[in-house]
């Protein structure tokens, strides 16, 4: 049981971290003028046309805009990117302090699965962290948000 419900809650947040298909090449240049404009759902949407055609470079900066601008589904994608080395060198610390900082920010609104998923990953995501990422980890934590 505890097993499936860990896989559960790796399939929800593994769903919030893969963007779908949510414009086309033909809605791309107005998408990005609203996205460079400030619009964060734009940011989101020019990030996810990229991240779907595993243009990961290029998804990266726009959901590092939307997610200065408070979006949680860009923040976790980036703790996704920064976890796997899409788009970026791998940064477990970035990974994990972002995925930390989600956590906090967001626990009580989250879905019991998301909820669990944090809670498990977390502690696990720090064991894999050497004693100097866990203190760099620690000094990202007291800073504001940065991407």
């Amino acid at each position: 049981m505890r097993l499936l419900r860990f896989t559960i809650a790796c399939l929800f947040v593994l769903l919030l971290a893969l963007p779908a298909f949510a414009i086309t090449a033909k809605d791309l240049p107005t998408e990005k003028e609203k996205a460079l404009a400030g619009d964060s759902l734009s940011q989101v949407n020019v990030g996810d046309y990229y991240y779907a055609r595993n243009r990961y470079e290029e998804a990266l900066p726009w959901y590092q805009m939307a997610a200065a601008q408070g979006r949680i589904d860009a923040r976790q994608r980036l703790a996704y990117m920064y976890r796997e080395g899409l788009g970026t060198p791998q940064d477990l610390v970035k990974s994990y302090v972002l995925s930390y900082k989600i956590f906090q920010r967001y626990k009580d609104k989250m879905h019991p699965e998301g909820y669990a998923y944090y809670e498990q990953y977390l502690p696990e995501m720090a064991a894999r962290l050497s004693p100097e990422q866990l203190a760099e980890a620690e000094r990202m934590l007291a800073e504001p948000w940065q991407y």
